[in-house]
């Protein structure tokens, strides 16, 4: 019989050698003022394998008033390395000053909360946070106290100077009082300073690997940042690498990074990056309906309500990636609305009934770079690659003490430079108002109002006039004017001169374009302006044709007597001197008058043809008016048949009404000898050495015009055939 040779039983092996359990813990009293010490008692057990030297940490629950009530859990100490036996037992006690603002609170022991030890059944986590709500497992236990809340009031809210400007050191100071005339108070008093900015910034993966955000300011202070929401959105759904994280850097290089906030059920839950695997998400599918965040349709998930850690630095970073597997639709969408700083902690102690005051300053000098936010990387949504935003703006200056919230509005000023006025010809241009109309040539009168409506004067900033080419979208300065001071509530005004022209030569071009635009602007330091979208106007202008100029005749004074071009063809004769005079039909309805030069060429126009040019003068607001150009010409290196062809404008400077009688062309001939030989006679052929020779040439003259004193060269020309 061989099935009674084996015998077996179950047993149960343990997952973990460790085991730590809080089985109990009790605080006392149970209610205390604020301030007052609470005994804490816990009993910590080992229920492992192995002994071990076990931490025990506490904490307790608080809410951030200045984060809109959002409760988190901080720590408030730890009992280090306490040994426990396999299945050994021990009470231990921790005193604790309930430095924390009246209401009901949960003080919490966690056996092992830095997981030192690898446990059967450990803390819970999500992200960086243990889980202190539902099921948190045997290393967690918990029990409630009530402070009483000390009964301190906020008189009023002080600031110094009331009306700051950028550059100043404010000093806030907080009057308060112990309403209980009883019983002495202590509180903590806390100073922030908020600024909303509701900006929205995005990552692409078509176009930027990342964004980055930098929040400044001038010297290392405690600082945080909110995000409305943050959008991750992914089409790969093997492979999502869109992510947020934060860091600060202090003046001295150091770097920290920042945890976020998010909530995860009823718990804020921190992490150090969100990203697509990131607790506390909304999802959902490619047509934004919102989904549960198990399925595989969500292509899209959304953090909402998020603010960061409070660090200690001069600069807050905020990196966004977007998705590069994505192909393209990767996108990672910021909406920041606010920043804090924390501007001090004031322990309070108030004998019963006693008023004080207390202060914290906040440096509103201009940060490194010249802005308290700086963002490069992919465009923000209105396309611009970099932005940045002023200091000058509207704060909130935020008073907390227990759960009572005292808020001051305030405006820091700085300069606010603003274009008030611009006339042209002294009609003053209104906001949708038609194109003013001008003639291509006149001189055009610009005047321009600068205003300072800013607290703060404004010092060496420049007036600038520029001519704006719409049809070909160019633009030339015109003047500009530079300003060493303008005072807080004063104006300036400004007066230049335009010649408004449909041919603008910039650089070496010339540009065509009837519709212009005079854009006065304010070029200043941005960063101290309060208001950077009234620093320039833009002034639509239509300029007109208003010029034409016609070649209506040509005469040519010979030897005293003149021929007329009605003549027809005119002749002249070779090494004279010709005068050469053009009759110009000019119309010029511009107001001011101007120069046209006449050229003369031979045959065609060409630079090398040129044989004179002259510069004629007209005058303003003329009609058919007429002009000569008169040069005189040695007429030499042509002979025969030839035009002389005169053109107004040959560079064509200037637009006209027509352009086609610019041109008249004038045949002429011109008298010349033709020399040539006509017999050469050597009589012998063949002579003997010694033997007289007679040469005979015949010389004659087949041209039109005589010749005299020419020179005739005879040349014997030795051992040639």
């Amino acid at each position: 019989n061989r099935t009674n040779n084996c015998l077996w039983e179950n047993i149960e092996v343990p997952y973990g050698i460790w085991d730590f359990s809080v089985e109990n813990i009790s605080a006392y009293p149970r209610e205390v003022r604020e301030g007052d010490y609470v005994n804490i008692t816990v009993v910590v057990s080992n229920l492992g394998y192995r002994s071990g030297d076990v931490d025990v940490g506490f904490f307790t629950n608080y809410t951030d008033f200045a984060a809109g009530n959002q409760e988190r859990f901080k720590r408030i100490g730890t009992i280090r390395s306490i040994h426990l036996e396999p299945g050994e037992k021990r009470n231990v006690s921790f005193e604790w000053r309930a430095n924390i603002h009246g209401g009901m609170h949960s003080i919490i022991a966690v056996a092992d909360p830095d997981n030192k030890y690898d446990e059967d059944d450990d803390i819970r986590e999500v992200g960086d946070s243990i889980l202190f709500i539902g099921d948190t497992g045997n290393n967690v236990k918990r029990c409630i106290i009530h402070v009483i809340p000390a009964n301190i009031s906020i008189l009023n809210l002080t600031i110094e100077p009331d009306a700051p400007e950028i550059g100043d050191r404010v000093n806030i100071i907080a009057h308060v009082k112990n309403e209980n005339v009883s019983e002495s108070a202590d509180s903590l008093l806390k100073f922030y300073m908020e600024r909303e900015i509701s900006e929205r910034w995005r990552s692409c993966s078509w176009e930027s690997t990342q964004l980055s955000l930098s929040l400044l300011q001038p010297e290392d202070s405690l600082m945080r940042i909110h995000f409305a929401s943050i959008d991750i959105r992914s089409g790969n759904v093997i492979q999502r690498r869109g992510e947020v994280y934060c860091y600060t850097e202090d003046s001295i290089g150091n770097c920290k990074p920042l945890h976020f906030y998010v909530r995860e059920g009823n718990q804020m839950i921190k992490v150090q990056k969100i990203s697509w695997n990131a607790p506390g998400c909304i999802c959902y599918d490619k047509n934004y309906r919102r989904i549960d965040c198990t399925s595989e349709s969500v292509v899209n998930k959304r953090w909402e309500d998020i603010w960061t850690d409070f660090a200690y630095g001069n600069k807050l970073i905020v990196i966004a990636k977007g998705d590069l597997s994505s192909s393209g639709d990767g996108e990672t969408e910021l909406l920041i609305d606010k920043y804090q700083l924390l501007l001090g902690n004031k322990t309070l102690s108030l004998r019963p009934g006693e008023s004080k005051s207390y202060n914290a300053t906040w440096n509103v000098s201009l940060p490194p770079g010249g802005y308290p936010i700086i963002v490069e990387g992919y465009p923000t949504l209105n396309g611009v690659k970099k932005r940045e935003v002023c200091l000058s703006g509207n704060y909130t200056i935020i008073v907390n003490i227990g759960d009572k919230i005292y808020k001051e509005e305030i405006f820091l000023g700085g300069t606010d430079l603003a274009v008030t006025n611009v006339s042209v010809n002294g009609v003053v241009w209104e906001e949708e108002a038609p194109p003013l109309e001008v003639m291509d040539g006149d001189i055009v009168e610009i005047n321009a109002t600068i205003s300072n409506f800013g607290g703060l004067n404004a010092s060496n900033f420049t007036v600038r006039f520029c001519d704006v080419l719409k049809d070909v979208g160019k633009e030339k300065i015109i003047e500009e004017k530079n300003v060493s001071l303008l005072e807080s509530g004063r104006l300036m005004n400004f007066s230049i001169l335009w010649n408004a022209s449909l041919r603008t030569k910039i650089g070496s071009k010339y540009y065509d374009s009837y519709n212009h635009t005079i854009r006065v602007e304010i070029v200043t330091r941005e960063e101290l302006e309060e208001d950077i979208a009234n620093n320039e106007v833009s002034v639509p202008i239509y300029v007109k044709k208003s010029r034409n100029f016609a070649i209506v005749n040509l005469s040519f004074e010979i030897d005293n007597k003149t021929y007329y071009s009605e003549s027809g063809k005119v002749y002249f004769e070779l090494g004279g001197n010709v005068t050469i005079n053009a009759t110009l039909n000019i119309t010029n309805h511009a107001n001011r008058g101007g120069v046209v030069n006449v050229s003369f060429y031979v045959d065609e126009v060409e630079e090398g043809n040129e044989i004179g040019s002259k510069i004629v003068e007209f005058e303003a607001n003329i009609t058919n008016g007429t002009k000569y150009a008169e040069i005189t010409w040695k007429v030499e290196g042509i002979a025969g048949d030839h035009d002389i062809i005169v053109m107004v404008d040959p560079n064509d400077r200037m637009v006209e009404f027509d352009e086609s009688d610019n041109e008249l062309i004038q045949k002429i001939h011109v008298y010349a000898s033709d020399l040539l030989i006509e017999r050469l006679e050597v009589c012998p052929e063949n002579p003997m050495k010694g033997e007289d020779v007679s040469i005979n040439i015949t010389v004659a003259n087949r041209g039109n015009k005589n010749e005299s004193n020419v020179t005739l060269g005879v040349y014997e020309l030795r051992g040639r055939r």
